[in-house]
């Protein structure tokens, strides 16, 4: 039997400026190209994005050119390694 893995994420984040919202978002990148494996990132006010196994974002929440206080959801295709 063959196990699939994919890393989720929920960040219930509270920073004041950009930098403090989408810091996690560059550790989370990391996170999934050195585990190799896929990660869902899901933020109340930060970036939700879709993340591959190397570690790029490839689908995101967003509106109007913002990622930030964006009230909506996304349906992506994940590929588990």
């Amino acid at each position: 039997m063959t196990t699939k893995k994919l890393i989720g994420h929920v960040a219930l984040t509270g920073g004041q400026n950009d930098e403090q919202r989408n810091g996690p978002t560059t550790s989370r990148m990391y996170l999934a190209s050195e585990n190799r494996v896929p990660l869902v990132r899901c933020a109340n006010t930060g970036y939700s994005c879709f993340i591959d196994r190397r570690g790029r974002i490839y689908d995101a929440v967003e509106k109007e050119g913002t990622h930030l206080f964006v009230t909506g959801h996304k349906t992506s295709k994940v590929t588990l390694p």
